[in-house]
């Protein structure tokens, strides 16, 4: 899961990138903390230690969420806009 995300992240901050969009640095920033929480929980899980199984799952639920209705809405908003003039 954390190289799809690291993938999508990178797809998306490039379209940001190519239209011009004056949120990527908000953007990167958020995929960036989001990535390095997703790894301290990845390395856990790979060095057998015990992980709260529902916080990890309620962070990526929590953090998606979030995400999905504040920054990618406003570029969502923002593509549409430039889309459609």
């Amino acid at each position: 899961m954390g190289v799809s995300m690291a993938k999508h992240f990178a797809d998306e901050e490039e379209l940001m990138r190519r239209r011009s969009y004056p949120g990527l640095a908000a953007q990167r920033q958020a995929h960036q903390a989001f990535l390095a929480e997703f790894k301290r929980y990845q390395l856990q899980i790979e060095t057998d230690e015990q992980v709260d199984s529902t916080r990890f799952f309620n962070f990526i639920a929590d953090w998606l969420r979030g995400h999905l209705r504040g920054l990618d809405r406003d570029l969502a908003l923002f593509l549409h806009g430039k889309l459609a003039a």
